[in-house]
């Protein structure tokens, strides 16, 4: 049995979208902290402002990474379910292009991130420009 490229994709992207949006939506916190914040305080644009970390925060967090698992369910349903594997192939690449197109313009104004976020953007662009490839090659 022969899986097809894009099945592999959708299938590695849901993975990955899925995790990361579980992550987020269940330790919403921990995450903020991963990012480099102590837990107590948030940086703007580079600058470190004492803002106790809100409730709203918090929840603005978890539904952001509720949105991310469920466009990964989708694109995992679309490498199993083949009506659906074009519009999952199209939403996951739409996805990883905003992260990339958005880190991009916070690079330019915020300045350079470091660490986990750099990697995150590697990981996003391989996924970004895979799934335009993908959509291209399909026309």
């Amino acid at each position: 049995m022969s899986i097809s490229v894009n099945k592999a994709y959708l299938f590695f992207a849901g993975a990955l979208l899925v995790s990361v949006g579980l992550y987020i939506s269940t330790n919403p916190l921990n995450y903020v902290v991963s990012l480099g914040a102590d837990g107590t305080t948030t940086l703007v644009s580079s600058i470190r402002v004492d803002i106790p970390l809100q409730v709203n925060l918090l929840s603005e967090l978890r539904g952001m990474g509720g949105c991310l698992t469920m466009i990964g369910l989708f694109a995992s349903l679309g490498a199993m379910v083949s009506k659906w594997q074009s519009n999952a192939l199209m939403i996951s690449t739409l996805v990883f292009s905003s992260f990339v197109i958005f880190r991009s313009l916070g690079m330019i104004v915020d300045g350079m991130p470091d660490g986990i976020v750099i990697f995150a953007y590697g990981i996003e662009t391989l996924f970004a420009s895979t799934g335009i490839a993908l959509m291209l090659l399909k026309e």
